[in-house]
């Protein structure tokens, strides 16, 4: 209610204590507006209104959180079988297929025929595609025929026959003129009435024959040694000194130790030089088929000189049979004579045969060791003897074996002058597969004395295909 409408209400009580209430008087003018009261007790809901016009759907809420999976349910019944179609593939030409095809069954028991397109014209060559991965080896093939058989083994052995068949019917000397061709013959005979000389080191291959009627001489390889000197007087003095002038020291050959120098001086006595020493031992001696040029040692030298040169070696390999009805030397070299040196050693001599060989009653394989030279009167004693050389017989079958001569050769001898001094030893001898002798020594005032014996060597006969030997 209104301020003006109580303040009437108040003037019209106090206006009936004196007298009758008037008419009411016009309302005033509506008075300025009071403060407002406190708000009253709030009455209670009034009936709920008509609902009102939907409003418009809010914004979607964020979606929640999933649920937990609920248990699986039982599994239902089996559903009918499908229906599987056979597929027959129709080759090109069958109705009414002319490009082939293909025929599906169906269900009810009839079928569907499919048939290929007509084949189109060949298209343009497409761009050549990437190298794909290397595929998985394949299994391996079945092995190939065998080839052709190789060049028999022997053939370095015994030769190819490449310089043809040869008879010798006069000498020839190889040393100065060997022949045009080489040294692998098909076969080769030397007759009687021919000798062949041959340096040291040859090697004769013979693909089919070997035969010597006549005679075949292998030279001394070299290898004396040598020793001169001179007594020269002595400057402001009645004296004299010995002066060497040449020195060469022997050659070994296939020997252990080489031979020595004959002593020279001008005091009361002179040494003989030692003798050589052979190859170690029978064994050694069996095992070596390739002695090379280099075969028996040189003698020593001494005061007037040189010994004698080592004997040489000579190897025939015949893969036919070897005849050998005539002589075969390879002997040491003899020291001059008189000039006190050592005889060089015996050569070596080795004949093989992958067939067999045979010897004539009246045939000779000398490898003898060389003569030491003799004591040169009231100078030097006597050089030693040569030791004897090397003959090896390899094949399956050897029959006969003619003179095999593997001796030493002869110490130089001495002689009953006195020396008067100076005074020199005689030289050793060299050796091979027989030890050389030692020089002989000398006093002043005795006679010159003898040299030294040397030893035999060895002649082998070994009963097995050489083949694997050489």
């Amino acid at each position: 209610m209104r301020l003006t409408s109580w303040l009437g209400v108040v003037l019209l009580v106090a206006g009936c204590k004196d007298g009758m209430q008037g008419e009411p008087g016009p309302m005033g003018a509506p008075g300025p507006q009071g403060a407002a009261g406190p708000q009253g007790v709030a009455g209670p809901p009034g009936d709920a209104g008509p609902q009102g016009p939907m409003g418009a759907p809010g914004a979607a809420g964020m979606m929640g959180l999933p649920g937990a999976t609920g248990p699986q349910g039982p599994q239902g019944p089996a559903g009918a079988a499908g229906f599987v179609p056979v597929v027959t593939s129709l080759a090109p030409g069958a109705p009414p297929c002319q490009a082939g095809g293909s025929s599906l069954s169906t269900p009810d028991g009839g079928s569907v025929v499919i048939c290929n397109g007509e084949v189109g014209p060949q298209g343009a060559p497409g761009l050549p595609g990437s190298g794909g991965a290397p595929g998985p080896a394949g299994v391996a093939g079945p092995p190939g025929p065998q080839g052709a058989p190789g060049t028999p083994g022997d053939l370095r052995i015994f030769g190819d026959g490449s310089a043809g068949s040869r008879t010798l019917t006069v000498d020839e000397d190889w040393s100065s003129g060997p022949p045009v061709t080489n040294l692998q013959f098909q076969d080769l005979i030397i007759n009687s009435s021919a000798t062949l000389t041959v340096p040291s080191g040859v090697v004769i291959r013979v693909a089919g024959v070997f035969q010597n009627n006549g005679t075949i001489r292998v030279l001394p390889w070299g290898g004396a040694g040598l020793f001169v000197a001179a007594d020269e007087p002595l400057n402001g003095s009645s004296g004299t000194v010995i002066v060497p002038i040449r020195v060469r020291e022997a050659g070994l050959g296939i020997a252990s130790d080489r031979s020595v120098a004959g002593q020279f001086t001008r005091g009361a006595s002179a040494l003989g030089g030692v003798g050589g020493s052979a190859i170690r031992d029978r064994l050694s001696a069996r095992m070596l088929t390739r002695p090379g040029h280099q075969a028996g040692g040189g003698g020593g030298g001494a005061r007037g000189g040189a010994g004698g040169d080592g004997g040489g070696s000579l190897t025939i390999l015949a893969r036919g049979t070897l005849t050998n009805n005539g002589l075969i030397e390879a002997r040491g070299g003899n020291a001059t004579s008189a000039t006190c040196g050592g005889g060089g050693g015996g050569g070596v001599v080795i004949l093989a045969s992958a067939t067999s060989m045979s010897h004539a009653g009246s045939s000779v394989v000398s490898v003898a060791g060389g003569n030491g030279g003799n004591a040169s009167p009231g100078l030097c004693s006597g050089g030693g003897a040569g030791g004897g050389g090397l003959i090896h017989f390899l094949t399956p079958v050897n029959v006969g074996a003619g003179t095999l001569d593997v001796s030493p050769g002869t110490p130089g001898a001495g002689n009953a002058t006195v020396a008067p001094g100076p005074v020199a030893g005689g030289g050793g001898g060299g050796a091979t597969a027989g030890n050389g002798g030692s020089g002989g020594g000398l006093q002043v005032g005795t006679p010159t004395s003898a040299g030294g014996a040397g030893t035999a060597g060895y002649a082998l006969v070994s009963a097995v295909d050489p083949s694997p030997h050489f």
